[in-house]
């Protein structure tokens, strides 16, 4: 238990230091520091620790490490994509022979290319 907590102490030490390092103390943080941020804070979370000793080993304020400790992981989720839209209207003439024969979105010309062929 020993090993592990100073193991931990020394890299919130050293993330505390990347976060000063910033220059700002808003704005915003690297997607990697802040991954890194945010793992560091869910262990420290999943150890007991509270919000306020997260944000004081990070140097982040007590939200900031609330956020931080609840932050999902970033994974990769199916998704499946439903097209829900409705069918497109066709565009063009409606012609309906004596037979029952239904031509839909032709233009003039096709539809009498079409009727000339097959009668």
């Amino acid at each position: 238990a020993l090993r592990t907590m100073k193991s931990t102490t020394s890299a919130g030490e050293q993330l505390k230091k990347e976060l000063a390092r910033r220059g700002r103390r808003r704005g915003p943080i690297s997607p990697a520091l802040r991954a890194r941020g945010e793992d560091y804070a869910r262990g420290r979370a999943a150890d007991g620790a509270g919000y306020a000793d997260i944000a004081r080993e990070l140097g982040v304020s007590e939200t900031t490490a609330k956020r931080w400790s609840q932050a999902p992981h970033n994974t990769i989720v199916p998704v499946h994509v439903v097209d829900d839209s409705p069918a497109p209207r066709l565009e063009g003439l409606v012609v309906i022979s004596a037979r029952g024969l239904r031509i839909e979105g032709l233009d003039v010309d096709a539809v009498c290319t079409l009727l000339a062929r097959h009668g």
